[in-house]
């Protein structure tokens, strides 16, 4: 984060402290928490917006690490009604985000999609943990409140442009830099495409692995997020995936039984995503959206 005059002088130090440990907490991996009792959710998302609203006051410019965080916290709202809530203020720091993350989340790509393009040009020249970061959480976001086709979209803009390197090859689909939602959106592009290739006539690699690590890096090793994610994907389209006895972070599988699968008449369906954002959310933000102007005015993002 930085202050417009270019410091952060106006934060005294209890200040920059409770902003820095709000959004480290942010950025932590949603899985290792338990979930909370009603009243301390609520508990949390005021302090989340008192943080943010704090930051404005003070004139205090976000950059794409907070963006990120924010959209970390909306991933993990319970309601719709506390993500908007939580989206919103990213309207007063920079409408072209708000726009951007707004449209992709109620649909309307085809409306936004040059500013989102923009958009990820600008993030793509950042360092690549930045990078990935903010596709990470975006990603997340939208798989979180049923927009899985956008989610997959927006993940393979940025395999694209390279956020994450060496992300996938007939044989193999290394998902460990990835968040739940930008696996999960990446594993149906890749089973799709891996379907194209069997039914262009083509043989399948003798062995073909999913990788996700095991957790090595989480708070508590071997309680990653992503794994369980995968898994659960897997067995709930039946993908002959199976987890490897001597790399518990590798899901595994032969090229023959895959390609047997993929002719399956009933695997297309399960492959293909769909976009499934519910009335209520439609109307929520939609509300949010009367209270302010009619339309946006994209402007250059500063970051």
């Amino acid at each position: 984060m930085e202050c417009r005059d270019g410091s952060l002088s106006t934060l005294n130090g209890t200040d920059d402290h409770r902003v820095i440990e709000i959004f480290e907490q942010l950025t932590s991996e949603s899985s290792n928490r338990k979930k909370k009792e009603c009243e301390e959710g609520v508990n949390e998302l005021f302090s989340i917006l008192e943080v943010i609203r704090k930051m404005h006051q003070l004139d205090i410019k976000p950059n794409v690490v907070t963006f990120s965080a924010i959209l970390n916290a909306c991933s993990r709202c319970n309601s719709f009604e506390d993500a908007s809530m939580l989206l919103g203020e990213l309207k007063p720091f920079d409408d072209q985000v708000y726009g951007v993350v707004h449209g992709l989340l109620m649909g309307r790509r085809e409306n936004v999609w040059l500013q989102a393009r923009s958009l990820f040009d600008k993030v793509k020249e950042m360092d690549g943990s930045t990078a990935s970061a903010f596709y990470n959480a975006l990603t997340d976001m939208l798989w979180h409140f049923g927009q899985k086709r956008g989610a997959q979209i927006v993940a393979l803009e940025g395999r694209s442009r390279q956020v994450w390197e060496n992300v996938w090859s007939t044989s193999c689909l290394d998902l460990h830099l990835m968040s739940s939602g930008a696996a999960r959106a990446m594993v149906h592009a890749w089973l799709l495409n891996i379907r194209s290739i069997v039914y262009e006539g083509h043989e399948l690699p003798k062995v073909m692995s999913i990788l996700t690590g095991w957790g090595k890096h989480s708070k508590v090793v071997g309680d990653g997020a992503l794994r369980p994610a995968v898994e659960s994907l897997l067995r709930g389209m039946d993908a002959p995936f199976y987890l490897s006895k001597c790399n518990m972070g590798r899901f595994a599988s032969s090229g023959s039984v895959v390609a047997t699968w993929l002719r399956e008449s009933a695997t297309l369906k399960l492959l293909i995503l769909h976009d499934h954002l519910t009335t209520k959310a439609n109307t929520t933000m939609r509300s949010r959206d009367q209270q302010g102007q009619d339309s946006l005015k994209l402007q250059p993002l500063l970051l």
